[in-house]
C-alpha cells in the first residue's frame, strides 16, 4: 500500500431492512442536475443574462396588484393606527404590505420537478408505486450509481480547491515579480508563474472520470463498503437468487466490499472466492461468532466442482449455516425416511428443534461437505451406506473403498474437536431398515434405484419395525450425546459386514470380503 492513500478507508453505505430508497434518490438527482444547476445559477447571477431579465420582470409584474391597492392599504393602516392610538396615543402604525423577492434555486427547483419512471410492457408508474422488493433493488442500483458520481463530484471540488490555491500563489508571485528590481529576480518568479500556470491547465485538462477510475485501482482497499440488513426482504425466490447474483458480482468489483445480514440461504454461496461467512450463535446469553471462509479449504478441483453442483440441486447445503444439527445422508431415501419419522411425531419431533439433513447424494461428496462443517466448527452426524465389496465383474468396488476415506475425514473432524456421530447401514439403508432380500442363486436382491424413496416413505406409514428401525438410528443422529463411533469400541466395518453375510447366508460373491 502506498504511502499516500494508506489513510484510505472504504466509504460505507448502510441499507436497513425496511430503509425507503426516496433519501437516496433525491441524492442521487442533485448530483445529476448539478452541472445544470450550476449553469442556471451563472447565468441567474450576470445581470445581462435573458434568465436574470426575465425573473426581474416576474418581480416587478408580481408587484403591480400591490401598487394597484395602495391607497386601501394605506386606508387600513390608518384604521388600525387610530384604533391603537386610543390607548397608547404616541405610538403610530405604518402597514407595509409587499411581496419576497422570487428567489431561485436551480438546484432545489431540478430535484423537485425531477422524477424516476418504471416500465412494464406498455404500462409507465412512478417509482414508489412498484413493490417493496422492487424498491430495494432500485435501492441498491441508485446507491451504485450515486456513489460514484458522488466520487468524480468529490474530485473535482478538490482539483477546483486546488486550482484556486495555485491561482492565489500566482496572485503573489505576480506581485514580487512586479516589485523586483533585478531581471534576474523578475525572470526567476516569470518561471515559477508559468510553472503554476501550466500545472493549472494540466489539472483542467485531466478526465476527473478516468482519475477517479484510476484511484480506485491503485489502492489496496476498496472505495465503497456496501452494508445492507436482510436483503431477501419483500423479495420472491427467483428475485432474491438475481439480487444475490447481483450483489455477488458487486463484490467482484475491486472498488466494492459487501457485507450483508440475511436469513435466507439463497444469499449464500460458500463456494464463491473470497467470500467469508459469519454466524452468531448465542451460548449462555453471550452471541459468539462462526467464520467460514472460502479461500481457506483446500478443496480438490473435483471436490469444489460435486459441491457447487450440489448447492445448485439442494439449497440444505446452504442452510448448514443457519444453525441446526446437520445430519449428513448419501441420498433422497434417507432425507424421505427421517422426514416421514419427524412427521409421525411432531410432538417429539418439533419444527422448531429438527436437525437440518443434507443429502450429499453419494459417498463421495460427503468427504468435501465434512471438510467445510470442520471448518465452521460445527458438530455434526453422519450416515451412509457401507455398500459391498466387489463389483459385478468381480473387481475392488470404490464405493466400498470410500469408506476408508470417509472414515478419515471424520477422524480428522474428530481431532479438530467436532463432535461427530458416525453410522453405517450396511449394504444399502433400504437393506438396513427392511431385512436382506436374497434370490434362487443366493445373490442379494438389490433395491432398484428408480422409486426408492417413496418406497421407504410409504413403507414407514404402513410397517412399524421399519419404522422403528429407522427411528432408532434416527435418534442416535439426532442425539449429540451418542456413541460417536459407528460400531462397538474395537470393531471394525470389515468385521460387521462379515457377521452379516455369514448370518443371512450369503454367497453373492459381490459380497466376499474374505
Amino acid at each position: 500500500k502506498s504511502i499516500r492513500n494508506s489513510h484510505r478507508l472504504p466509504k460505507p453505505f448502510r441499507i436497513g431492512a425496511l430503509d425507503n430508497p426516496e433519501h437516496e434518490l433525491d441524492k442521487l438527482l442533485k448530483i445529476i442536475v448539478d452541472p445544470i444547476g450550476e449553469k442556471l445559477k451563472s447565468s441567474y447571477e450576470e445581470e445581462d443574462s435573458d434568465l436574470r431579465k426575465s425573473l426581474d420582470a416576474f418581480n416587478k409584474e408580481a408587484m403591480k396588484p400591490i401598487e394597484a391597492e395602495a391607497n386601501k392599504i394605506e386606508s387600513h393602516s390608518e384604521d388600525i393606527s387610530k384604533s391603537h392610538q386610543s390607548i397608547f396615543p404616541d405610538l403610530k402604525i405604518d402597514l407595509k404590505i409587499g411581496i419576497s423577492e422570487i428567489k431561485f434555486d436551480p438546484i432545489n427547483a431540478l430535484v423537485d420537478g425531477s422524477r424516476l419512471y418504471i416500465s412494464e410492457y406498455d404500462h409507465v408508474v412512478n417509482w414508489n408505486q412498484q413493490g417493496t422488493g422492487s424498491q430495494r433493488a432500485l435501492f441498491w442500483s441508485i446507491l451504485q450509481v450515486r456513489s460514484r458520481l458522488q466520487s468524480i463530484s468529490d474530485l473535482k471540488k478538490e482539483r477546483e480547491k486546488e486550482i484556486k490555491a495555485i491561482e492565489k500563489d500566482v496572485k503573489k508571485l505576480e506581485k514580487a515579480r512586479d516589485k523586483a528590481v533585478k531581471k534576474e529576480t523578475k525572470d526567476s518568479k516569470q518561471i515559477e508563474i508559468d510553472s503554476m500556470k501550466l500545472k493549472i491547465d494540466e489539472l483542467r485538462a485531466k478526465d476527473v472520470e478516468k482519475a477517479v477510475e484510476a484511484q480506485e485501482n491503485e489502492v489496496s482497499l476498496p472505495g465503497y463498503m456496501l452494508l445492507i440488513d436482510e436483503p431477501e426482504t419483500a423479495l420472491h425466490p427467483n428475485a432474491i437468487r438475481a439480487a444475490s447474483k447481483y450483489l455477488y458480482d458487486l463484490a467482484r468489483d475491486e472498488s466494492w466490499q459487501v457485507m450483508l445480514t440475511t436469513h435466507s440461504p439463497l444469499f449464500l454461496n460458500p463456494f464463491e472466492d473470497n467470500t467469508t461467512i459469519v454466524r452468531l450463535t448465542r451460548k449462555n446469553g453471550f452471541p459468539s461468532p462462526l467464520t467460514y471462509q472460502s479461500d481457506s479449504i483446500a478443496f480438490s478441483n473435483q471436490e469444489k466442482e460435486q459441491l457447487v453442483l450440489l448447492n445448485t440441486f439442494d439449497q440444505n447445503l446452504a442452510e448448514m449455516f443457519f444453525g441446526q444439527h446437520p445430519i449428513v445422508v448419501e441420498g433422497d431415501t434417507e432425507f424421505a425416511s427421517f422426514q416421514k419419522v419427524m412427521e409421525m411425531d411432531t410432538k417429539k419431533y418439533p419444527l422448531s428443534n429438527r436437525p437440518l439433513i443434507i443429502r450429499a447424494r453419494g459417498k463421495f461428496t460427503i468427504i468435501p461437505i465434512l471438510k467445510m462443517l470442520n471448518h465452521f466448527k460445527v458438530d455434526f452426524s453422519v450416515l451412509h451406506d457401507s455398500d459391498y465389496p466387489k463389483n459385478k465383474s468381480g473387481g475392488s468396488n470404490g464405493v466400498w473403498t470410500a469408506n476408508e476415506n470417509v472414515l478419515k475425514e471424520i477422524n480428522i473432524c474428530r481431532e479438530s474437536g467436532r463432535v461427530v456421530i458416525h453410522r453405517i447401514s450396511i449394504s444399502t439403508f433400504e437393506i438396513e431398515h427392511k431385512g436382506v432380500e436374497i434370490d434362487d442363486e443366493s445373490n442379494v436382491i438389490l433395491p432398484s434405484s428408480s422409486g426408492k424413496p417413496f418406497e421407504m416413505y410409504d413403507l414407514l406409514g404402513k410397517d412399524s419395525e421399519v419404522k422403528a428401525s429407522v427411528e432408532k438410528v434416527f435418534d442416535e443422529l439426532v442425539n449429540v450425546n451418542s456413541r460417536q463411533e459407528a460400531f462397538d469400541s474395537g470393531i471394525t466395518l470389515n468385521d460387521v459386514f462379515i457377521k452379516w453375510v455369514e448370518e443371512n447366508k450369503i454367497s453373492d460373491p459381490k459380497f466376499n470380503l474374505k
